[in-house]
């Protein structure tokens, strides 16, 4: 076996174990939305959310050097910035949404919390929670068509994952509107 057949097989090896993290992230996060819901006035479901969308964040970050890597290994060259942008940009916005949902996470903790929101605030995390694990499967398939170098299908996930992604900070935009006006103090 050559030595390009190793790098490639553990570069795949290892994308697929940063994109079990991502996922399981992803499930710590509902379990913590989950307990956030049925366990009120406790910050357990609050703080296991915020460890799950870390870890998912991290993990979308460090997939990033892994495609760069394939890029540079592959011989393919990417010769501007808007080809790379075009390439990363259905990252950038996963991580964009996870982060918008942390940020509302700890700009709202105090109702969180103390379970001081509307009720309608979990329909739509729920909502929210499917449609990002949706965006993340695809966006698992779209990383692994760009070491396939499979562009047809890549242009379908990515369209996906733009339709999740604007259908994503909607729903946040519509938690945090939620959480602004229409919590309580007790």
């Amino acid at each position: 076996m050559s030595q390009e057949n190793i790098i490639y097989s553990n570069k795949d090896l290892l994308q697929k174990i940063i994109f079990i993290i991502i996922i399981c992230g992803s499930l710590v996060g509902f379990i913590g939305n989950y307990f956030q819901y049925s366990i009120k006035n406790d910050s357990m479901g609050y703080n296991i959310s915020f460890i799950g969308n870390i870890l998912s964040i991290m993990g979308l970050i460090f997939i990033i050097p892994i495609i760069i890597s394939f890029y540079y290994t592959s011989g393919k060259i990417i010769n501007n910035a808007k080809d790379y942008i075009l390439n990363f940009l259905p990252i950038f916005l996963t991580i964009t949404t996870i982060t918008y949902n942390t940020i509302i996470n700890k700009l709202y903790k105090n109702e969180l919390n103390n379970a001081n929101i509307a009720p309608e605030y979990y329909n739509y995390l729920s909502i929210y929670s499917v449609l990002l694990l949706l965006q993340l499967i695809f966006l698992g398939k779209y990383i692994t068509n760009i070491s396939l170098l499979d562009i047809t299908s890549n242009s379908i996930y990515k369209s996906i994952i733009y339709l999740f992604s604007t259908l994503n900070i909607i729903l946040l935009t519509i938690m945090r509107i939620i959480l602004k006006y229409f919590s309580t103090d007790g």
